[in-house]
């Protein structure tokens, strides 16, 4: 109840700040195929944001925020299977600190990704799963004019899934993403 009142206390007082965005990103995953180690990337697709900004104080501040990620990063194929780390949803905590027009947050979240194993001759999807993970990451914000900023972020996650077609197995998944939010203060 005291964080509610909290942050109505500060929408009140206008020390917070609606987001939404749009993203390029670029995936990337570390899988094993038998005894060696693989790295696949794909290096753009989109992202979206949405979240609320508060300043708690003069400089630290609190983003909440919601995304979708549309990764689409192929881990692996054998014969006309494919395994694929297609995307993910999520919410993100990101504590931060700003100076003036520059902002740096630490962020930690929980997604819903969804891998698949896919029949290419069929196109159906064999075997589908969302699965939970936990992320960490950094992000940097520069507000260039009161309502539109520009941010570049990066999230890791240690999230484990086998393939039930290839010999893959995914480990892990990173992202790096650039995008442009626009606030609605």
């Amino acid at each position: 109840m005291l964080l509610v009142h909290s942050f109505v206390a500060q929408e009140n007082k206008n020390h917070q700040s609606f987001y939404f965005g749009i993203a390029g990103i670029s995936s990337f995953t570390s899988s094993t195929l038998e005894d060696s180690e693989i790295t696949s990337v794909k290096p753009l697709n989109f992202g979206a944001h949405i979240g609320n900004t508060f300043r708690i104080k003069k400089r630290f501040v609190l983003d909440l925020e919601c995304f979708y990620l549309n990764n689409k990063v192929e881990i692996g194929r054998k014969d006309h299977f494919r395994f694929e780390l297609h995307q993910n949803l999520g919410f993100n905590i990101k504590p931060g600190i700003r100076f003036n027009k520059h902002s740096f947050y630490v962020q930690l979240g929980m997604a819903a990704v969804y891998v698949f194993d896919k029949n290419e001759n069929t196109e159906n999807n064999v075997i589908d799963r969302f699965d939970q993970s936990i992320f960490y990451g950094l992000s940097y914000d520069f507000r260039i004019h009161q309502y539109i900023s520009f941010q570049l972020g990066y999230l890791h996650s240690k999230f484990n899934a086998i393939s039930h077609w290839t010999d893959y197995e995914l480990h892990n998944f990173s992202v790096l993403s650039l995008g442009a939010l626009f606030h609605l203060e």
